[in-house]
């Protein structure tokens, strides 16, 4: 935000956006100015506030929130103003918020009395709200413009569109002293482009009772304002704003259709909205704000009611037809995201219309920069743009826009457009280079040259989806050019083919072997002049560069000569080379199809937060994602309010469970405290393997679970290990620390309070696998120089065998790493926020709920193993629950799974279950049981049960038998590896009965009884082998080709028919 809008004179050419200009213009000429949250949130605010910080004359600042009669605050301090402050020429409030605040303030507004010179109120409102699901921003006026029919003659609504317009009117807002005046100006887009403007002039506001037609009058602008030809037939009508602004430039070269952009909606003036339409029109097409279809738009009726006053002059045969077309907020932000959209909206609403973008326009280059805030290159687009914004002869523009939700912490898109001959001064820029995935087939909508600022961007987001085919994109990274492309997802290499883009790095940190530690600024410089390189173009030798980079940067930056910056940035770029990328699909290489493109879904640019920088509440939130240490008292709560953490009675008159996730408030997933009333180990003591079975009761916590479903277990860490962390680390287990809730918002921020014990005994994953963020996160810790170094180049690209190695051969944990590396020693509060936290483990439920009602069963396998130094390690939750006595409670939580019965019991079932995989087969023997004694036919069922000994590993053994022996099981193909001579597998058992399972997953006449289902269960290795002899057995006994076979077991897959459920 530049204060230096403050000393601007009318008609001063300032670089600034519009939005910074209305602020100025508030502060200026207001005596008070409200700022609503929703208008903060968006980044409209921050000036006026700063600006009253550094000047003791500016207004009053007043930050306010918005609810049902927040305006109330703004009747009341008018009333004050006009009594205290009455010897004063003139009195204004000016509030900002956006069109929802708005709608919650109208009916609070509406009992303000006149205005007056000495008492009036301007509303500016920043046309941009959150919409659908997905939160992207819309420029929608829907919240509020159905109100329009309740507004008072007191109030005057106008509406703004291009920058320069948004910044003139809102001196218009304070030049009209006959009304209150609510001003929307487009702050999704063009009120907050950053380009070269004029400023307004002065509006004189003691005046007495200037309407608003002679205030538009006096500023160059009429009510409505017709573009088209004069014997127009259809004319569309549209309230001012981005929509209409990008209809109107589709139209520009119809020759049977123009359009109205309203810019004063009230007071609505027929006379004048007659004088610019033209007399040929026979189809008045009329777009509306509306909250959904089936709302009628107020524009609609206005425009069909000014018709009875329409003047039947000499010619006039009849009145036009009027057509209403509604335009809901989310697809108000599809149009404008993918103008491709709009263009088919429009030719299909409004019949032989000749609607056309632009195509390429000469002398216009396009830059798209994509970045992360927290990087240190984030400003570049800006300072690369600076130079462009002082020049006379090009006419520079700059949009930022932000996506929070597809990235943590964010994603930022940057377009600049650069003109030499300004013929698209004010065409919008989400035209000329839209949010949305335009294709290759339009290349006037895509880039001349994409900047990576982060590459870790690269992994994740589909970014050359912008990119102009044969555009050279500058990806600025340490990585080598062999981690890069193995960094880029296969549909990234794909397009970047495809389009065949020229792809470079620049590493400005790496100059140091030139450059001796290169500072900030420098790096700035060498990323600047690698940028212009790219530009240029092919003219750009290092003479001519040099003279670019001189005037630009200056002869030296930070006493290095510009010539030496030149030289490094020059020999700096790398070209990469992209290897072919093979097709999953067909095994074959070559350039990707659009088919193989959407093979790995990438995350998609969308337009939900303005800034993230300069927000007011960084301090606030800052505070908010830290935690903090804290009083007794506050862990007193937990005792006092104890029905967040236990159960409290099932109402059997309710029609859903009691919600208790606040037993884990951390956690998203509804959780449930079940009590251990079992815990048997199943193998002998002399056996190396502990193989254990638990039952848990869940009378009175309604829990329910179906078949084939998984428990989710919250595990804790060990007490005797925690403790003797804690004494070795010399924290105190006893005192109390506040953590911030992640699942929490920041608008309603939530924190808990336990011990230092519980938080390393209950949530963090502190003797887990640390991750590689923990590496770069620790090494801020460090006062050892070379630990220091040593934690950076572990969470480097060039690390990453050393990172393997520690977490795939040591099993490091983070305490080990902790004790490694002494000197870095965060305090305990900063421990929680670099250490990860336990995540709950899945097993397999043993058990079917209709049989054994309020009770839960698992079949568990202790996971230890013995480190490279001989320490023994257990796997956190497997020890966990084979350490539970009966009587001990547990947070639990319920996981969907793949394992279901299928929809026929006469369909045959095939279960194949390894060691702890038999699992869910137990579940479904116990239901099968039922179902036969409650007298139903079923189909057969096959058991494949593979383990190492019989006599030691034959899970439920005695179970199975009676299920054998009763024909609930009708035939068993049991593999003990270790007890012959040779090991034999369950893929052996299924070999040798290949003609039965070849009969029963044939679906040969498409009956229940050939329509085998096949399930497995248990570890990964096997699956190979079990796939082939399947595929041999229906080649086998069915004659089938071996591809054909393949083919038939993966369509099984989608009918869920072939079942794997495999870790």
């Amino acid at each position: 935000m530049s204060i230096a809008l403050s000393s601007a004179a009318p008609g001063d050419c300032v670089a600034s956006s519009a939005s910074e200009i209305i602020e100025s213009l508030a502060v200026r000429h207001s005596n008070g100015i409200y700022l609503y949250d929703t208008a903060l949130q968006h980044g409209v605010g921050a000036l006026a506030k700063l600006w009253k910080q550094k000047h003791t004359e500016a207004p009053q600042v007043v930050e306010a929130q918005t609810r049902a009669g927040a305006g109330l605050s703004l009747v009341g301090r008018l009333s004050e103003g006009t009594s205290v402050e009455g010897s004063r020429l003139s009195f204004i409030l000016t509030a900002f918020t956006t069109p929802d605040g708005l709608a919650e303030m109208l009916p609070a507004l509406s009992t303000l009395p006149p205005a007056t010179t000495t008492s009036r109120v301007v509303v500016g409102v920043p046309a941009v709200s959150a919409v659908g699901d997905s939160f992207a921003l819309s420029p929608t006026l829907a919240p509020v413009v159905s109100m329009l029919p309740t507004f008072s003659e007191h109030w005057v609504v106008i509406a703004s569109a291009t920058p320069q317009e948004s910044a003139d009117m809102a001196s218009i807002a304070y030049a009209t002293t006959g009304s209150h005046v609510i001003h929307f100006f487009d702050h999704f887009a063009g009120a907050r482009e950053l380009r070269k403007l004029t400023y307004p002039s002065i509006p004189d506001t003691i005046s007495p009772s200037v309407s608003i037609q002679k205030a538009m009058q006096d500023g160059g602008y009429a009510l409505f304002q017709y573009f088209g030809p004069d014997n127009a037939t259809d004319v569309v009508v549209a309230i001012n704003g981005p929509f209409s602004q990008t209809i109107k430039t589709g139209l520009a070269h119809s020759q049977s259709t123009g359009i109205i952009l309203v810019r004063v909606l009230r007071p609505w003036d027929n006379s004048m909205f007659h004088a610019v339409l033209p007399t040929s029109a026979e189809r008045v097409h009329v777009f509306d704000d509306v909250a959904n279809t089936y709302t009628e738009g107020p524009l609609y009726r206005d425009v069909l009611q000014s018709f009875l006053f329409y003047p039947r002059g000499k010619g006039i045969r009849s009145f036009p037809s009027v057509k209403s077309l509604r335009v809901t907020p989310e697809l108000l932000q599809r149009y404008l995201e993918n103008p491709s959209l709009l263009d088919a909206y429009v030719s299909k609403s409004i019949p032989n219309v000749h609607y056309q973008l632009p195509g390429t326009i000469s002398g216009l280059k396009k830059l798209a920069f994509y970045s992360s805030p927290s990087v240190a290159l984030d400003g570049l687009p800006l300072q690369i743009v600076q130079p462009f914004l002082d020049s006379k002869s090009i006419t520079t523009r700059l949009l930022s826009t932000t996506d929070t939700i597809s990235k943590l912490g964010g994603v930022s898109f940057t377009r600049v457009v650069l003109e030499s001959t300004p013929s698209q001064v004010n065409t919008p820029i989400d035209i000329l280079l839209p949010i949305g995935d335009q294709g290759p087939q339009n290349p006037a909508s895509l880039a001349d040259f994409t900047g990576v600022l982060d590459p870790v961007l690269l992994k994740t987001q589909n970014i050359f989806r912008t990119a102009r085919p044969g555009s050279p994109v500058l990806i600025y990274t340490s990585w080598t050019p062999e981690e890069l492309v193995s960094n880029l997802p296969t549909a990234t290499k794909a397009l970047a083919l495809q389009r065949d883009l020229r792809i470079f790095t620049f590493d400005p940190s790496r100059i140091p072997t030139l450059l001796d530690n290169p500072s900030s600024v420098i790096q700035k410089a060498l990323a600047h002049t690698a940028f212009l390189r790219l530009y240029i173009g092919a003219d750009a030798n290092e003479d001519v560069l040099g003279k670019v980079s001189k005037a630009l940067l200056g002869s030296e930056v930070e006493d290095t000569p510009i010539e030496t910056i030149v030289e490094r940035a020059c020999s700096g770029l790398i070209r990469i080379p992209l290897p072919e990328v093979e097709d999953p699909t067909s095994g074959k290489t070559g350039k990707a199809t659009p088919k193989e493109q959407e093979s790995i879904p990438l995350q998609s640019f969308q337009f939900n937060t303005v800034s993230l920088r300069g927000s007011d509440k960084d301090a606030a939130e800052a505070r908010y994602s830290s935690p903090t240490t804290s009083a007794w008292y506050e862990a007193a709560k937990h005792v006092m309010f104890k029905e967040a953490f236990s159960p409290a009675p099932l109402d059997p008159a309710a029609e859903e469970p009691p919600n208790l996730s606040a037993l884990r408030p951390e956690l998203s997933t509804k959780t449930y405290l079940v009590m251990c009333t079992v815990n048997k180990r199943l193998t002998p003591k002399s056996y190396n393997r502990n193989v254990f079975h638990m039952e848990f009761d869940t009378t009175g916590t309604g829990l329910t679970y179906r078949l084939g479903e998984a428990l989710g277990v919250h595990g804790w860490n060990d007490t005797e290990e925690v403790l003797e962390f804690c004494g070795r680390y010399g924290a105190n287990p006893d005192d109390l620390i506040s953590v911030p809730l992640p699942s929490s918002s920041r608008s309603a921020p939530q924190r808990v309070t336990r011990t230092v014990f519980q938080v390393l005994q209950q949530q963090l994953d502190i003797f887990g696998k640390p991750s590689k963020s923990f590496f770069d996160r620790l090494a801020t810790f460090a006062k050892d120089r070379r630990e220091e170094m040593a934690l950076q180049f572990i969470a480097s690209p060039e690390g990453a065998h050393t990172l393997k190695k520690l977490n795939e051969v040591d099993t490091v944990s983070y305490a080990d790493v902790l004790w490694k590396y002494p000197s870095a020693r965060p305090r305990i509060e900063e421990l929680v926020m670099i250490v990860e936290e336990i995540k709950e483990r899945h097993y397999s439920i043993a058990s079917a709920q209709s049989v054994v009602g309020d009770r839960v069963d698992l079949l568990v396998v202790t996971v230890d193993w013995v480190t490279p130094d001989g320490t023994i390690k257990y796997g956190q939750c497997t020890r966990y629950l084979a350490d539970l006595k009966p009587g001990c409670q547990v947070t639990v939580s319920i996981k969907p799974s793949v394992m279901k019965l299928p929809p026929s019991d006469l369909q045959p079932i095939i279960m194949a279950g390894l060691g702890t995989g038999a699992a869910p087969f137990r579940a479904f023997l116990q239901h099968r049981l039922q179902v036969i004694q409650r007298g139903k036919s079923v189909g057969p069922m096959l058991y494949y049960f593979g383990s190492r000994h019989r006599s030691q590993e034959y899970l439920y053994g005695e179970e199975i038998e009676a299920y054998m022996k009763d024909g609930v099981i009708t035939h068993a193909g049991l593999a003990f590896s270790r007890d012959a001579s040779s090991k034999v597998y369950i893929q052996h058992k299924m070999r040798e009965d290949g003609q039965l399972l070849a009969n029963l997953i044939s679906g040969e006449g498409n009956t229940p009884e050939k329509s085998g289902v096949f399930y497995l269960c248990g570890p990964t290795w096997p699956v190979p082998d079990v796939y082939n002899a399947l595929v041999d057995a229906l080649s086998q006994y069915k004659g089938w080709e071996k591809e054909h076979a393949g083919e038939y077991i993966e369509g099984l897959k989608e009918k869920e028919r072939y079942v794997l459920e495999v870790y």
